[in-house]
């Protein structure tokens, strides 16, 4: 699939309104994480690693209250309905996608491999990116999907995060078959349509009515009647 169509999949089935609540919710993360290294005594080597584990452990915690107030099942671990996935680290089960969230240090590029995401991948994605494995059964995209919501540190900025981007990986856990910066992604909606206020439509006054033998006649020389 192309990532128009992956993108169109995305869009279909995950509410612009998530994205935007992970995304304010994970900037506001990463301030928060900025300001609690004040209060903490470290070495300057260790600040880097300290504000970044801080700034994961809310941004899971975003995860899951941007899918719960949309009314979507969302855990900090366990197993996802119907399957026997078990996942050490939060998720939210929003439509036909499975979603977690990664950190990356380069932007398009697959993050880093641990057992959960790789089981998570290898029987979601199987179905829709095994086209190139003998005997695996290709079949439509029908099935759930594990979609990646990547955070890109960057110390540059005032919340310490760069980019943020959707991607889907291959089953395999290497490569990205769909990778896409978030903005690109929230411009796949289609805006809602602002009400219109359309002018009041002028009603015609009907004439009164003149009976014929007391209308002025058409002419030049015409003179009202007597």
């Amino acid at each position: 699939m192309s990532d128009d169509a992956w993108g169109e999949f995305v869009a279909k089935e995950v509410p612009r309104d998530f994205f935007l609540e992970f995304i304010e919710g994970a900037r506001a993360a990463g301030r928060q994480a900025k300001a609690k290294m004040k209060d903490l005594s470290v070495t300057e080597r260790d600040r880097s690693r300290v504000t970044g584990q801080i700034r994961t452990a809310v941004i899971e915690s975003v995860l899951l209250a941007a899918a719960r107030s949309l009314g979507h099942v969302s855990s900090q671990r366990g197993v996802i309905s119907d399957t026997e996935i078990a996942m050490h680290q939060a998720f939210a089960e929003i439509g036909r996608t499975v979603v977690v969230r990664a950190s990356i240090s380069v932007p398009s590029t697959a993050p880093s491999r641990n057992r959960s995401r790789a089981r998570l991948v290898e029987r979601l994605n199987r179905a829709a990116t095994g086209t190139g494995d003998l005997f695996v059964p290709v079949r439509d995209l029908t099935g759930r999907i594990s979609v990646f919501l990547l955070v890109c540190p960057d110390r540059r900025q005032d919340d310490g995060i760069g980019e943020i981007a959707v991607a889907i990986l291959d089953h395999h856990h290497q490569d990205l078959v769909y990778y896409e910066v978030i903005d690109k992604v929230l411009a796949r909606y289609v805006p809602v349509p602002a009400a219109i206020d359309e002018p009041a439509l002028r009603r015609k006054t009907a004439a009164v009515f003149q009976p014929p033998e007391e209308r002025w006649p058409v002419g030049a020389e015409a003179k009202a009647p007597k």
